[in-house]
């Protein structure tokens, strides 16, 4: 087995050129020593390779009198520094030969064999995404004629919303009252997932499941006796309900894989939907417009404007009977 170690000389100010040296380890007693240099006045570049063995001297003339020291010295040539010296037929990542050695004809064969086997699975992709959108199309189609036949429960369920968001004294009958209602938070939603986990520490208030089935994350906040903005500023509340999301959205970057893998829900650059306060005055509408726009990918929206929204679904579900 190689082993390969980097070092790269320090360059001083008067430096033409960089140099970089690789040791490559054939067992315990030798190896060879590979300079690689860079003239940075005209970009030529060469390999200086040096061969020891125990009891000679680092700096002793490379002889090759083995066979497989002459198919080592190769691969590493042609596999590791060809590219960087601007040599072409060396593209492979992977010896066809487990011998080491490989000719140029063998290396294009191998290629030519590679580009089919690709576009073969190419081909195979564009069916399994035709097929997918085919499945997600059906699905929604599906989903938008069983909602037309519950429009009668929806108007039932808008008018309760109303209520809870005037009567209720109780901030979790709103967290599960909207739980079973994801439609009112678009009609491009199809299921909210109640405090499902964003990466191994945080617990978001929904994930909105789509159509496609990327979620998005909404934070409730309370309904009542909230100020979103005070003296036209964002209020303390308004503050530490943003910078909580921008928590959430920066862990699904950070751990796309755990939380599709682990947790079972894929979470791929979602919007973050912050529900707080109620409807003020004019100046109120405005200032929160403003802040919606310079927010990147994180909306701030009250009660009362979830409440219009789940009226335009319900009128949306209508005119598509």
């Amino acid at each position: 087995m190689v082993e390969e170690s980097i070092k790269e000389e320090p360059k001083s100010k008067k430096s033409k050129s960089i140099v970089k040296k690789y040791v490559y380890m054939m067992g315990k007693k030798g190896g060879f020593l590979v300079e690689v240099r860079q003239n940075l006045e005209d970009d030529k570049r060469y390999l200086k390779i040096n061969k020891w063995w125990s009891g000679s001297k680092k700096d002793s003339y490379l002889v090759i009198n083995q066979e497989r020291h002459w198919k080592e010295l190769k691969r590493f040539v042609d596999h590791d520094f060809s590219k960087f010296l601007g040599w072409s037929g060396y593209e492979l990542d992977k010896l066809p030969d487990s011998s080491g050695y490989v000719s140029k004809d063998d290396y294009e064969r191998a290629i030519r064999k590679k580009d089919k086997e690709i576009q073969h699975q190419a081909k195979e992709l564009d069916i399994m995404q035709e097929d997918l959108n085919q499945i997600r199309k059906t699905a929604k189609k599906r989903l938008m004629d069983a909602r037309k036949t519950k429009i009668p429960q929806y108007k039932k369920e808008l008018e309760k919303l109303q209520k809870l968001m005037n009567e209720s004294k109780k901030e979790r009958e709103l967290h599960e009252f909207l739980r079973n209602n994801p439609w009112m938070f678009g009609p491009q939603y199809v299921v909210a997932k109640s405090e499902k986990r964003i990466g191994f520490r945080s617990r978001a208030d929904f994930l909105l499941e789509t159509f496609d089935a990327y979620n998005d994350i909404v934070e409730l906040k309370k309904s009542k006796k909230v100020n979103i903005f005070t003296r036209d500023r964002l209020s303390g509340v308004t503050k530490d309900a943003i910078s909580q999301m921008i928590g959430y959205l920066n862990k699904c970057d950070q751990l796309y894989s755990d939380n599709r893998i682990i947790f079972g829900h894929d979470i791929l650059k979602p919007k973050g939907i912050i529900i707080i306060g109620r409807k003020g005055d004019k100046n109120m509408i405005e200032n929160l417009r403003i802040h919606n726009f310079y927010l990147h990918n994180i909306e701030i929206i009250t009660y009362d404007e979830l409440y219009e929204r789940a009226k335009k679904s319900i009128e949306m579900f209508e005119v598509n009977k």
